[in-house]
């Protein structure tokens, strides 16, 4: 899970990025990828039908073309002329005859550091009551699944609890703690950005377990 989370295990499907954690071969040359990663530096998450184009990316794949560009390059457009050899890999195309590749530098690609929204709750929550209002001061990044993130109690809650996590006022992702749990799960149905500005809250249930108390969260994103 960490490698995908950093991205080691990175692939192309039909424009789109992404990485897994597990491989499984179910019946020649087709595999089932579980604990995805996807829309990996800002690309379109989306269907993908059978045939669709696939490459493994790995970090060290020698067929890569790698090149670090200054930050001032961002929002510039480059012209990259990409020439091939003939079917024995000699006689290399000339430039002259070949039409320029154009490229928006997005600056998605920078390596993106850690950030956390962390909080706690004294006591027991009151019913719908906001235990956390946090405000962004630069876009921060939450994988699916809230991967990285933890929740904790004092006292155990007697029943299933579920607090819902929210952007701007709309629920995207929530932390549940199971009865008898003392330790939280998290949900996110897909990777959230929340800009600069933007407002997380995480809000108790309609109807609380008033037996659950002392709460301490962290959620765990990326810059």
């Amino acid at each position: 899970m960490a490698d995908a989370d950093a991205f080691v295990t990175l692939c192309y499907c039909d424009g789109e990025l992404l990485a897994f954690e597990t491989a499984t071969l179910t019946s020649a040359f087709h595999y089932d990828l579980t604990y995805l990663r996807r829309g990996v530096y800002g690309t379109p998450v989306g269907a993908h039908s059978a045939g669709a184009s696939f490459a493994r990316l790995g970090p060290n794949d020698p067929s890569l073309f790698k090149y670090i560009y200054p930050a001032s390059f961002i929002g510039q457009t480059i012209h990259v002329k990409l020439p091939a050899f003939n079917i024995f890999g000699q006689s290399l195309q000339g430039l002259a005859a070949l039409t320029p590749t154009s490229y928006s530098l997005t600056g998605d690609g920078a390596i993106q550091g850690p950030a956390y929204v962390a909080g706690s709750w004294p006591g027991s929550p009151a019913a719908s009551q906001s235990i956390e209002r946090y405000i962004f001061a630069t876009a921060v990044t939450f994988p699916a699944g809230l991967a990285g993130s933890y929740g904790a109690c004092g006292i155990a809650a007697t029943a299933a609890t579920t607090f819902t996590i929210a952007k701007n006022g709309s629920a995207v992702g929530t932390m549940d703690f199971a009865a008898g749990m003392s330790a939280a799960s998290f949900a996110m149905g897909s990777a959230t950005t929340f800009a600069a500005g933007d407002v997380l809250t995480i809000a108790a249930p309609a109807t609380p377990d008033a037996t659950l108390a002392n709460l301490a969260w962290t959620l765990a994103g990326a810059l």
